[in-house]
């Protein structure tokens, strides 16, 4: 999710293996959850197995969503309430609070953001079916996953606001290849994903650009040397030609551009580039 408010958490087991996620954005001291989706979707519910990881993820979502409160609550805007949509994980859910009225349209429709997005000619169909919604609109019960309230209010109005506050997640080490043909299929499909996602970032001009320019990428074998990161990368081809690529939604991308940029100048003027 590229807007500043949007959220995915994702949730792995001890070896890194996906099990579940959650997500949603925030809408000033509220973060609104869209369900909790597992790798038990649609496994039988009744299943030992799959109600004990189930339970699992929810002690996991709900000691997340009290995190997210702890940590922001000396801030300038804390997080007060988190809420989740019934469904999936929280189906026959008998323990957490029912927020009677929640707000129907959570997110800030107020914002530019927002306004520009159900506008978009490619969301015609939505648009002419009354426009965006979302799961807090459509009938679903609404749970408390945490709140910095003692009493556990009704949240008859939480409060809207475009919050200021970002909070960096974590990003994973950049990859640097200078063995092509060992590996072709994983250089591809990074760098293919990278411009793909260019296409949904940016006011509409900038994205009707990056549409028109989007080439699948389907061979690298005249590639010498690339680093890719999760937003940006740069790639040398046999010749000595160098192109490079940032998306811009997290600053962090650029800062390992400029590294990366430097330690490439080096490794070339060395002459250093074995394969590996």
């Amino acid at each position: 999710m590229f807007h500043k408010d949007g959220i995915v958490v994702k949730f792995t087991d001890k070896n890194g293996n996906f099990i579940g996620r959650m997500s949603g954005f925030r809408n000033g001291n509220t973060v609104y959850f869209n369900q909790l989706r597992s790798i038990h979707d649609k496994t039988d519910s009744t299943d030992k197995r799959v109600k004990d990881d189930t339970d699992h993820l929810r002690e996991c979502a709900e000691a997340y969503a009290k995190k997210l409160i702890e940590d922001t609550k000396d801030s300038d805007e804390p997080i007060d309430d988190v809420l989740i949509t019934e469904g999936y994980g929280y189906i026959n859910c008998d323990y957490l609070p029912v927020v009677n009225k929640p707000s129907p349209h959570p997110m800030n429709t107020e914002s530019p953001d927002y306004q520009e997005f159900i506008n978009d000619s490619e969301l015609a169909i939505w648009n002419a079916k009354g426009g965006f919604t979302t799961d807090y609109s459509g009938g679903s019960r609404v749970f408390l996953l945490a709140t910095n309230y003692q009493n556990n209010i009704d949240l008859d109005g939480p409060k809207s606001y475009d919050a200021k506050a970002m909070y960096d997640r974590p990003r994973r080490a950049a990859t640097t290849f200078t063995n092509m043909e060992l590996h072709a299929d994983e250089i591809m499909k990074k760098l293919n994903d990278i411009n793909a996602r260019a296409i949904y970032y940016g006011d509409k001009k900038k994205r009707e650009e990056h549409k028109q320019q989007f080439k699948l990428i389907e061979k690298v074998d005249d590639l010498e040397y690339a680093v890719i990161g999760e937003d940006f990368y740069i790639v040398i081809d046999k010749d000595g030609n160098k192109r490079e690529f940032c998306l811009p939604y997290d600053k962090r991308s650029k800062e390992e551009l400029i590294k990366y940029q430097a330690i490439i100048t080096e490794t070339f003027s060395n002459g250093n580039t074995q394969k590996r």
